[in-house]
């Protein structure tokens, strides 16, 4: 809302200055960026809308990819390295899911073998 109209480039000015001059998007100006960006027509600002929304996707993906590269690091240590693909997979499937397991509950649940 502070940037300098004149220093940008032409196909964000009119754009630019519209979204200045827009009273009810001055007064959402505090709000977190996903939500100020969403609240902007894309009919009225579409590149400024679009290009903002791609720039803060970027770090939720980036955050993601980078999780579980720290995950693959702690679970393949020097102590582990002769893990294969398909285990190495599995463990960072279960440590980067958000999924519960209930262990209390399905050992409730499974009966104890009888002998014969």
């Amino acid at each position: 809302m502070t940037v300098d109209i004149s220093v940008q480039p032409p196909d964000f000015q009119m754009q630019l200055c519209d979204l200045q001059s827009h009273c009810f998007l001055q007064s959402k100006v505090n709000l977190p960026p996903e939500e100020f960006w969403k609240l902007c027509s894309q009919e009225k600002f579409p590149i400024l809308r679009n290009m903002s929304l791609e720039m803060l996707s970027l770090f939720g993906s980036s955050y993601i990819s980078e999780s579980a590269f720290s995950t693959m690091k702690l679970i393949k240590s020097k102590s582990r390295n002769r893990i294969n693909n398909s285990s190495l997979e599995s463990c960072i499937r279960l440590a980067t899911t958000a999924c519960s397991i209930e262990i209390d509950k399905l050992a409730t649940e499974k009966q104890c073998q009888s002998s014969h």
